[in-house]
Order: structure tokens, then C-alpha cells, then sequence
């Protein structure tokens, strides 16, 4: 493939230029069988090299063949600035494209130690929250049996003395009601009513010890059959307490119905307590729907 840049002549057996593309003087003959290169050419069978052109004189990538009949070589050469630029610039471009993505490796590799090392750090304050978690649930555990063996020891110890309050104090209120005045009568009676009370404060605190290990059992909940079962009760535990009751439109809720009923329990016996000086205690249960400040949603506040 001999295209522009390049020059195709021929040697003969001596050493001499028989061809050439620029016009040779007539009856000139060139001799060039002194020059190493062609020398090469003529004994040997073929190969390219880079050599000074002996007929061009400058810096070549010469191709050459020796045809074995004649003797004769057969030479093209082409400027080794020409016959490398392809090359070069083809290298250049690999180079250039290696260069990017070495860069864009290099670049990857050094997000990925980043984001692991990142992750790492993370997972360490995780880890180290979960621990702190763990440490912590150790502990309300722990003050959760405290608290369970505490009031339970301490029910134990205050039921013995309660009954025996009560029991001698029933006597005097069955045997000895005609030799008491009617403030005797009076206090006797306060004394049985604040045994009571101190009964269920105790039942109440073992209940509320309780609370910690009792698991949830969410439901749906009818909340005002709920506040007018809880309030019977409560009223068949006070008997003579008038109350006027008004329960007025609660709606139903999602929830664990034993703890639900306690929370009941407990706001209704305060407002009896804090009745007991009222002939009619007035007691009202109701909702409002409210927009809680932080979440902008409509709720409904009991």
C-alpha cells in the first residue's frame, strides 16, 4: 500500500539505482553500494527498519524486499514524521483516555473509602446507642423489680395492721353503737372509710408496679362503656356518695383495654376524691377535637 509520503525505488545487483519517481539523468550511474543500508537490502530477505535514506537523505521507516531471480531490492521508505504521527496520535489519545479513567477510578475509590469510612463511623454510633439502650433497659428493669418487690413487701406488711383496724373497728361499730355518742359514730366511721381508701391505694400501687412488664394488647376500645363501668364500680365501693354523672360524646379507640381501664380508674377515683365534701359530686366526662401545634392534623383530646 504505497500512499502519499511514501517512496517506492528499485537497486539492481550492485548496489545501483535503477528506479526512482523523480527522473534519473540519462546515462547517470548512482552508486550507493557502499551505504550499510543497502547492503542489508541486497542480501538480505526483507524486513523494515528506521535508517537515514541514503537516496532521500533524511530520517525514514524504510520496508525492503530482495527479489531472489534478479538480485534486485526493492525499497519504500516514508519520513519518519509522517509514518509515526498516526501512531503518536493514537497513542496520545490512549494515554489521554487512560489518564481519565484512572482519574475517574481514582476518583470512585476515594468516595467508596469515604462513604466506608462514614458508614463506619455510623455504625459505630449506632452500635454505641445500642448499647446505651441495652444499658438503659438493664436498668429500668432492674428498678422495675425493685419497685415490684418493694410495694409488694410493702402491701404485705400494711394489710396485716389494715385488718386488723378494720376488724376491731366493726366490732365497736356493731357492739358498742349504742354506747357512742354520734361524733363517736362519726369518727369510727371515718376510720373504716380511710381503711378502705388505704386498701385500694395499696391494690392501686401493686396495679401501677404491675404496668411495666403487663403487655399491650392494642384493641378496639368503647370508651364511654369503659368510664360508666369503671364509675359503678367505684360507686359500689363508696356506697351513699351521690354523684351526678354526665358522660357526654367519647369516641372509640385504639388501645390496650386493661391499662385503658386503669387510666380510668384512676381519673375517676380522683374526682371522687375531690368531691367528697359535695352532697352531689358533679362529674363529667367528655371530648373536644383539637389541631395539635406540631403535626397541623386534627385530633381528638379526651
Amino acid at each position: 500500500d504505497v500512499s502519499s509520503g511514501k517512496t517506492v525505488y528499485l537497486l539492481d545487483q550492485n548496489g545501483h539505482l535503477a528506479a526512482h519517481p523523480m527522473a534519473l539523468p540519462e546515462h547517470e550511474v548512482i552508486d550507493f553500494s557502499t551505504d550499510p543500508f543497502v547492503q542489508r537490502v541486497l542480501t538480505g530477505k526483507g524486513g523494515t527498519e528506521v535508517v537515514v535514506d541514503p537516496v532521500g537523505k533524511e530520517r525514514s521507516l524504510a520496508s525492503y524486499y530482495r527479489v531472489p531471480e534478479f538480485g534486485w531490492g526493492v525499497v519504500v521508505t516514508e519520513p519518519v514524521e509522517s509514518a509515526f504521527a498516526l501512531r503518536d496520535a493514537s497513542f496520545r489519545r490512549n494515554v489521554v483516555l487512560w489518564s481519565m479513567l484512572t482519574a475517574a477510578l481514582c476518583s470512585v475509590a476515594f468516595l467508596l473509602l469515604r462513604s466506608r469510612d462514614a458508614l463506619a463511623v455510623q455504625l459505630a454510633r449506632e452500635r454505641t446507642l445500642l448499647e446505651e439502650k441495652a444499658t438503659a433497659m438493664g436498668l429500668v428493669e432492674a428498678a422495675n423489680h425493685d419497685l415490684e418487690s418493694f410495694t409488694y413487701s410493702v402491701s404485705h406488711d400494711l394489710r396485716a395492721p389494715l385488718r386488723s383496724i378494720d376488724g376491731f373497728s366493726k366490732i365497736l361499730e356493731e357492739d358498742y353503737a349504742t354506747k357512742l355518742s354520734s361524733d363517736g359514730m362519726h369518727v369510727l366511721s371515718t376510720i373504716r372509710q380511710s381503711v378502705t381508701r388505704m386498701g385500694t391505694l395499696i391494690d392501686d400501687l401493686l396495679a401501677f408496679s404491675r404496668l411495666g412488664r403487663t403487655r399491650v394488647r392494642l384493641a378496639d376500645v368503647d370508651m364511654a362503656d369503659i368510664t360508666k363501668s369503671v364509675l359503678a364500680e367505684l360507686l359500689a365501693a363508696n356506697p351513699g356518695r351521690k354523684v351526678d354523672f354526665a358522660c357526654g360524646n367519647i369516641p372509640r379507640a385504639h388501645a390496650d383495654l386493661a391499662l385503658m381501664r386503669q387510666v380510668w380508674t384512676n381519673l375517676l377515683s380522683n374526682g371522687l376524691k375531690f368531691t367528697k365534701h359535695a352532697d352531689v359530686a358533679k362529674i363529667s366526662v367528655g371530648s373536644t377535637t383539637a389541631r395539635p401545634a406540631r403535626s397541623g392534623r386534627p385530633g381528638t383530646r379526651t
